[in-house]
């Protein structure tokens, strides 16, 4: 299962992916594969339209961390599209996706 915590203040923000789909062999898995395109989306998103400040952390392959300083409007709409992704996945697919935070 992926679990994906977010932590948001009003001035910043950690997220923290972590784990596996597991709906399909790794390189044929749909659900991991539309988690990490919204987890890049974001930090590309971050980097291009906003002025925050994002720092990219993988302490080991299953675990992806972004945190986010700074936030401003064009962060906070990048979070929530995140969010509203992330969400829509996890409705999608219950049993592998797990989204904390909200």
């Amino acid at each position: 299962m992926i679990k994906i915590k977010i932590k948001q203040t009003e001035s910043d923000c950690l997220i923290e992916v972590h784990g596996h789909a597991h709906y399909a062999p790794i390189g044929k898995d749909i659900v991991c594969s539309a988690i990490s395109v919204l987890f890049a989306t974001l930090a590309n998103s971050i980097d291009e339209t906003s002025d925050a400040l994002c720092r990219y952390y993988e302490p080991d392959k299953d675990i992806k961390t972004l945190y986010i300083s700074g936030l401003d409007l064009a962060g906070e709409l990048a979070i929530n599209f995140f969010r509203i992704g992330c969400k829509g996945t996890e409705e999608a697919y219950p049993e592998c996706v797990e989204l904390r935070g909200v």
